[in-house]
């Protein structure tokens, strides 16, 4: 199994390394979507087979974590920051 991160550079802040993901947004009827959507955004990814792994709640916040193959990407095709 590999894992993929992501390294993250913003300005004023060390920099860190985080798995895909991101908020969920009205436009996403699903988790499931909220996710493909932030992978099509961060990695130009691809997948089809999400299994939840974990939801980690703190309050009123709550993250969902999945496991996914990711069947393609392209760094360069990516449309989020």
């Amino acid at each position: 199994m590999t894992i993929l991160l992501i390294k993250r550079i913003k300005p004023g802040v060390p920099v860190y390394s985080v798995t895909p993901g991101g908020k969920v947004e009205t436009s996403d009827a699903t988790h499931e979507d909220a996710l493909r959507r932030e992978l099509k955004e961060e990695i130009a990814g691809e997948t089809e087979d999400l299994r939840l792994l974990h939801v980690l709640e703190d309050g009123d916040d709550r993250q969902h974590f999945y496991l996914t193959p990711i069947s393609t990407w392209s760094f360069e095709d990516r449309t989020g920051p």
